[in-house]
């Protein structure tokens, strides 16, 4: 059996539903670039800044989210569950793509907060791949782990990380 990406994140999902784990993205990311690098050699995966977009059709809302994800190969593998299981997602890997679909409809406000924690996503991403990232909630990173550990070692899996 093979360890993939999408193994790892059907995991991580199940685990950050089961626990509620919100608004940690940054550290969903590093678990996931880090069981990656550890086991699938050949991988191009990386770090990646992006901001997110679903319609809240309960509430007639739009929601844009500035995120992490990983990408290889222009796929994106969302480690969080929170974004993800949202209803058609949309991710958008630069600020100029997404104000060329969506400028018009923003205002300045928002505009000026989606750059400012798009540039602080932007560089946690750079500190992920560069291996200079301090994990932001050390319990999330290590419990999690431990789930993903204990789950594919009931698959066959030896050793992950």
């Amino acid at each position: 059996m093979k360890l993939t990406i999408e193994r790892i994140i059907v995991l991580m999902h199940e685990y950050q539903k089961r626990y509620n784990i919100t608004r940690s993205c940054m550290t969903n990311t590093q678990i996931l670039y880090d069981l990656i690098k550890a086991n699938i050699s050949t991988s191009k995966a990386k770090a990646t800044a992006v901001v997110s977009y679903h319609i809240d059709e309960e509430k007639d809302a739009h929601h844009f989210t500035t995120h992490l994800v990983i990408t290889e190969n222009e796929h994106v593998y969302d480690a969080s569950y929170e974004v993800s299981n949202k209803p058609n997602v949309l991710y958008f890997g630069t600020l100029k793509e997404l104000f060329g679909k969506f400028g018009k409809t923003m205002d300045s406000t928002m505009k000026q907060k989606l750059i400012q924690e798009f540039i602080i996503m932007v560089n946690a991403a750079e500190r992920i791949n560069n291996g200079t990232f301090s994990i932001h909630d050390g319990d999330v990173y290590n419990n999690q782990l431990d789930f993903i550990e204990e789950n594919l070692h009931l698959l066959g899996f030896v050793r992950i990380c």
